[in-house]
Formats: structure tokens, sequence, C-alpha cells
């Protein structure tokens, strides 16, 4: 069993930097000083270094980097060739949550600069689960560092939205006029109000169709007074989904940094509805604007 310590601090709190028993060793404290471990309770260093030495040379460390999985070693292996550690971005073994930067551990330090001989690879113990490789980031991005910490989360999973999740947030927003919609977003929500407007004209043409031949033929007059008919049905439909075309419309083009008094344009027959066309397919604005961040498709999970 592999435990993981915190180092007591004379204001009665713990750090929250955890250290293996190797970490223990390299870092140099009084043999007196006090670590605490969630298994051991409280303990100095030397207690915890009079035993078990054999198993602290055993311990795995599990090597990665921006392209994948290194592999999988012994601690004593990788003081005998550090050529992996120089390759590896990240490490983790027994008892973190998350993989951590090599730096992060004292042994791993040390190990750099230790004469360079034979590695070998050993297989990964059984009912170990290696936790997902780190999110990337290139050169030209930001630092696992300097990232937000929500964002190195190793566990973080995003996907993107479908087209459907797209027209019902813009359903569920309405009234929002303000922020920006991606030009996905704007075209699931075309789609769908199209392909419903579709389905009312063909649902309202049967119904005209069975008015004329079953109730106006057969009784003489029409006791819904034309509410079906397919010019109601399109009138209310229309009077539904207006708020939120108008709303997700003034959204896009925020996205492409015009403001919404675009949206007078939908007054102007023909020739403004091809403006706003041409507009809708504008990219986005590559940067943050005066309306908001950069809009984006993902869901997290």
């Amino acid at each position: 069993m592999q435990y993981l310590y915190r180092i007591e601090v004379p204001q009665s709190q713990s750090q929250e930097k955890l250290f293996t028993e190797l970490g223990l060793a390299e870092i140099h404290l009084h043999k007196e000083t006090i670590v605490i471990s969630k298994e051991r309770g409280r303990q100095t260093i030397e207690e915890v270094l009079s035993t078990n030495a054999k198993e602290r040379e055993e311990r795995v460390y599990h090597l990665a980097n921006e392209r994948g999985i290194l592999g999988s070693y012994e601690y004593s292996k990788l003081m005998a060739d550090h050529t992996l550690l120089k390759e590896a971005r990240y490490a983790w073994t027994e008892g973190y949550d998350d993989w951590k930067e090599v730096s992060y551990f004292p042994e791993l330090q040390i190990c750099l600069d230790v004469e360079k001989k034979t590695a070998h690879e050993i297989k990964t113990p059984d009912g170990f689960v290696i936790p997902p490789i780190p999110p990337l980031y290139s050169e030209s991005n930001q630092s696992t560092t300097q990232a937000p910490r929500e964002e190195r989360s190793l566990y973080k999973k995003s996907s993107k939205k479908s087209l459907w999740q797209h027209y019902v947030y813009c359903l569920k927003n309405f009234v929002s006029f303000g922020g920006r919609a991606s030009i996905t977003e704007f075209w699931s929500f075309i789609l769908f109000f199209v392909l419903g407007g579709l389905i009312i004209s063909a649902e309202s043409n049967v119904l005209t169709s069975y008015y004329d031949f079953a109730v106006n033929r057969w009784m003489g007059f029409d006791p819904f007074l034309g509410i079906l008919s397919s010019s109601w049905g399109g009138f209310v439909y229309s009077i539904v989904f207006l708020l939120p075309l108008l709303s997700v419309t003034s959204r896009r083009l925020h996205d492409t940094g015009k403001s919404a008094w675009f949206l007078l344009f939908y007054l102007l027959p023909v020739a403004g509805y091809i403006v706003l066309f041409v507009f809708s397919l504008l990219p986005s604005d590559p940067h943050e604007n005066a309306y908001g961040a950069i809009p984006t498709d993902e869901v997290e999970g």
C-alpha cells in the first residue's frame, strides 16, 4: 500500500501539496518534522522513512506528454535511466487524483540529474486505472500552469452541441437579445424553424381540405370559424416563434460585430431578407467584442 503525505506547518494547517515517501526523502526536511497521511495520521519524517524502503523503490510512475502515454516505470528504473523523464511532461502515481507536471515530484527531479543507464519498462499492475491524458496546450497557447484551474482538469470532457440542442437553447433564451450566437447555433434554429413551418403548412392544407369537403359541404357552415385553416395556422406559428427568431438573429449579428439595429432590415421585403441572409453567413469575430466572449458550441460533462 502506497501513501501520500502533507507537511504539518506551525499554524496547525497542512500544506496542500502531497508528497510520496520518496518525495519526503528528497526535500531534506528535519527528521522530526510532522507529516500527515489519511491512512496513518500524524508521523515524523523519520518514522515514515524508517520502514518500507524496498516498497518505496518499487513505486510505479506513469509518464506522459502531449502525444500520449510514454510508459509505466518503477522508481528504481527511473533512477537508472532518465531518458523518458526528459521526454515526459506529466506523471501520475498511486494516490493522486490526477496527473501532475514532472516538476511537482521532488523524487523525479532528482532522477533528471542521474547518469543515463538502461531503462526497463514494466507492465502496469492489475487493478490500476490510469487517468486520461492531460489536455493539450500548444506552444502558442496557454501552458498548463497558466491555464485556469477548471481547464486543467484531467477529467473534464466536452462534446459538440447537437443541432437540436442549439435549437432548444434558442427557444429557452427567446428573450435574450444580448450576447453572441455562433453560425451553427443560428442555422440550427433556422433549420428546425423551417421544418416546423413546413409541417404546419402540410397539416393546415389537410385540415383545409377536410373543412371544404366534410364541414362546409356537409354541415353548410364552419363551426371552428376557420381557426385551424392554413392562414390561421401559419399566423399562430409565426407569432409564437417571432421572438426566438429575432433574438437569435440579434445574437448572430453581435457575433459578427454588428448592432442588433440591423434587425430593421426584416421590415424591407426581399432586399432586407437578402442582407440579413448575407450577414448570417459571415464568420464569427475571432476575438471578444463589445457584445461578449466568443461563443462555444461545446457541451461540458
